[in-house]
């Protein structure tokens, strides 16, 4: 109720904080943390994030796979930071990441950091040919928890397991176990804003447009591309670790898609529903009551009780 009712008045971002400090306030006293791994907290955050959305102007370009094989025309890989640049950003196409799971905040103070001991090679057939890294829980989002990621090599000139041999086997400086996963030449750690920035210098030289996108997504680019790929979306959702359809938002249909499939249910004949023993109509029909029932409510009626009479945040919500 605390989530749903905030974010009627502040941002789902600024929520996300609060719950962050109000954890670490009440672990502070002493009186523990009962709500970590809860998935009502999962499924509120998606349900506001859905209604109210997480602001944002203009939209952000897909960074697909054929963007980053058109990147040979432009990076310079006999230096440190283009070779770095280049596997952060082929790692996070296909491994589907979010920017929060490889990159550095300095202005977070809970940012996350993928370190060079959470990275290994996978024993195979083929040297280098496998690895996987370990993907922190962020502090702020603490009711997701730890998970191991893997790349393999695809043979393509982006090949996330090339990239990561070249830029880790030409490193000019020496990474340590604490030290972050992809760093710069003078040992700072690959920030979003220098992330943000090199993108947009390469776009610009192969010649695309960015003046209606503001920002990239990496983890949308690999959803696209997989879709390109043929994919369906059950596969997609499990290389990109969606548990719900929010997949969907990365991957819409095109007016061109929409129309072919319209055709597609348009040209459906009595007889050919009939030969494949299909009922013109469905037997039950369908009970939008069914989709739920008292029992669901439950602790949103106890709630509602024990507040003073007049304050109406339950039929502000619904």
């Amino acid at each position: 109720m605390f989530i749903v009712y905030a974010c009627m008045f502040v941002s789902v971002r600024s929520v996300y904080k609060y719950l962050s400090g109000i954890r670490s306030h009440q672990i502070e006293l002493g009186m523990g943390w009962e709500v970590a791994g809860w998935h009502k907290v999962a499924r509120c955050f998606r349900f506001v994030k859905k209604k109210y959305g997480l602001s944002a102007s203009r939209f952000r370009r897909p960074l697909t796979i054929i963007i980053l094989n058109s990147f040979s025309s432009v990076l310079d890989f006999s230096k440190h930071n283009d070779r770095m640049f280049f596997a952060a950003s082929c790692v996070a196409v296909h491994l589907f990441l979010r920017g929060s799971e490889f990159l550095f905040d300095s202005s977070h103070r809970q940012c996350q950091r993928l370190c060079r001991k959470d990275f290994s090679w996978l024993k195979h057939s083929s040297p280098f040919s496998r690895f996987s890294f370990c993907i922190g829980c962020d502090k702020v989002k603490w009711w997701r928890s730890d998970v191991t990621v893997f790349g393999v090599a695809t043979g393509a000139f982006s090949c996330p397991a090339r990239a990561m041999l070249n830029y880790l086997s030409r490193s000019s400086i020496v990474l340590a176990d604490n030290d972050f996963l992809f760093s710069l030449e003078d040992g700072s750690p690959l920030s979003r804003g220098y992330m943000m920035k090199r993108t947009a210098e390469v776009i610009r030289s192969l010649g695309i447009d960015m003046s209606a996108f503001n920002g990239f997504s990496w983890r949308g680019g690999g959803a696209v591309s997989a879709k390109m790929a043929g994919l369906p979306i059950d596969t997609i959702k499990a290389l990109g670790r969606w548990s719900s359809n929010a997949v969907l938002v990365y991957i819409p249909f095109s007016l061109s898609e929409l129309e072919l499939h319209r055709k597609t249910v348009g040209s459906i004949s009595h007889e050919s529903a009939t030969n494949s023993g299909s009922s013109l109509f469905v037997d039950g029909g369908f009970d939008s009551h069914g989709l739920f029932v008292e029992s669901d409510f439950a602790d949103c009626n106890a709630f509602s009780a024990s507040l003073p009479h007049g304050v109406g945040v339950l039929e502000s919500v619904s």
